[in-house]
């Protein structure tokens, strides 16, 4: 895998946890094979931390490159990173796993953001599930939602 893939995964992962006030050190990071869908334990939610380059728009992305690992994949939600140059940032929406896959895109031809301008950069790939920012909810309810589901499943 490309260490800049990695770097901007592993980069999102450490901005949720520090959202969340956990600590960073804490993330269980394989060189060796990717994680089981596990990014970050919010017991007992399981996050899934998705990071991209591009701020104009960020997309929430499932890779086509793991499509096929969808339905095996070990978490309850899906939170969106933009981080282009560290360390600018922004957590910029989640979702629930299950709704992400009932209101996904499929892309169908390459979309491109005017920030990059090409598809190796900030480019949806054909096949590539995503949401729209303006699909997810925003973190400022994320405390409120998931704090509720918390107290239900303890």
């Amino acid at each position: 895998m490309d260490w800049r893939v990695n770097w901007w995964a592993r980069q999102g992962e450490c901005w949720v946890c520090l959202f969340l006030q956990k600590d960073p050190g804490l993330l269980d990071w394989n060189e060796h094979h990717p994680d089981d869908g596990c990014d970050i334990l919010y017991s007992p939610l399981i996050l899934q931390v998705k990071a991209t380059r591009t701020f104009d728009p960020p997309y929430l992305m499932w890779p086509v490159t793991k499509n096929h690992l969808w339905k095996d994949a070990r978490f309850d939600i899906m939170i969106g990173v933009a981080s282009a140059n560290y360390p600018e940032h922004e957590i910029f929406g989640w979702t629930w796993k299950h709704v992400f896959e009932r209101l996904r895109h499929v892309a169908k031809g390459h979309r491109f953001n005017t920030q990059y301008g090409n598809r190796t950069d900030a480019g949806l790939v054909d096949g590539t599930w995503y949401m729209e920012p303006d699909e997810l909810w925003p973190m400022s309810d994320f405390y409120a939602e998931t704090n509720l589901w918390r107290r239900i499943e303890a």
